[in-house]
């Protein structure tokens, strides 16, 4: 009977304990939150650099499994969501910008088009979880973003769950450097290459988006801590 006694005492220590390791696991601790972010923040440029920033412009040049390659030139306000895109190829052209102030709209070809509301509710709903805008977020701490960690199937990597308004958004997967190797929100996901250095930025120097079948390059990443002219993103 005592032998008995024993073996069940023994085998709910052992649960109890692997229950207290896989909480551990799950573990939303302050201290290892602001670890991963700092360490995220500082592989991108630093808490100082990004801090100030208002702006970001960049050039990838995109390579789709299913047509000819084209070059991206694009601006971002980290100040709200508004958003410019200029794609070229020797074949195609689109212009593509977003604000709360002018909506959604594209020129394609030169033909213009207004875009829906909803396309417009989209772009504000995912603007929040554009990878500089949380990287802004953080080295600002700003007040409306809430991050945790969350579950990762890459070995020795950590995952940053973003959440704005406590709406979960997506995260940011770091290796032990806290460079970023995956971004992901709920439409698209983006597994990045090796870091580059564009002046005083880090940024992965390629990434492939969702199953590979975009692939893009970075060419160029420039920030400005004097806010860009809102007139930038209204047509003409």
């Amino acid at each position: 009977m005592k032998q008995r006694l024993l073996i069940i005492f023994l085998s709910l220590g052992l649960t109890i304990n692997l229950s207290a390791q896989n909480t551990d696991q799950n573990s939303n601790d302050t201290n290892e939150v602001k670890t991963a972010t700092d360490n995220f923040l500082h592989s991108m440029g630093g808490k100082e650099l990004w801090k100030q920033l208002k702006v970001l412009k960049f050039q990838h040049i995109w390579y789709p499994s299913n047509r000819e390659s084209y070059v991206e030139d694009e601006i971002i306000d980290l100040t709200a969501t508004r958003s410019w895109v200029k794609m070229k190829s020797e074949v195609f052209e689109r212009i593509r910008a977003y604000s709360p102030e002018f909506g959604y709209w594209s020129i394609t070809n030169g033909k213009f088009a207004q875009g829906s509301v909803e396309s417009m509710e989209n772009a504000l709903k995912r603007g929040p979880f554009n990878m500089y805008r949380i990287i802004a977020a953080i080295a600002r701490e700003d007040k409306r973003y809430e991050f945790k960690m969350e579950k990762t199937e890459v070995g020795g990597a950590k995952k940053i769950a973003v959440y704005y308004q406590q709406e979960y958004g997506g995260g940011i997967t770091i290796n032990y450097l806290g460079e970023p190797i995956v971004w992901e929100t709920l439409q698209y996901k983006y597994t990045f290459g090796p870091m580059e250095s564009y002046g005083n930025l880090r940024h992965p120097k390629w990434a492939l988006y969702n199953n590979g079948s975009f692939r893009y390059e970075m060419v160029f990443l420039v920030g400005s801590s004097t806010g860009v002219d809102v007139n930038t993103f209204k047509n003409g």
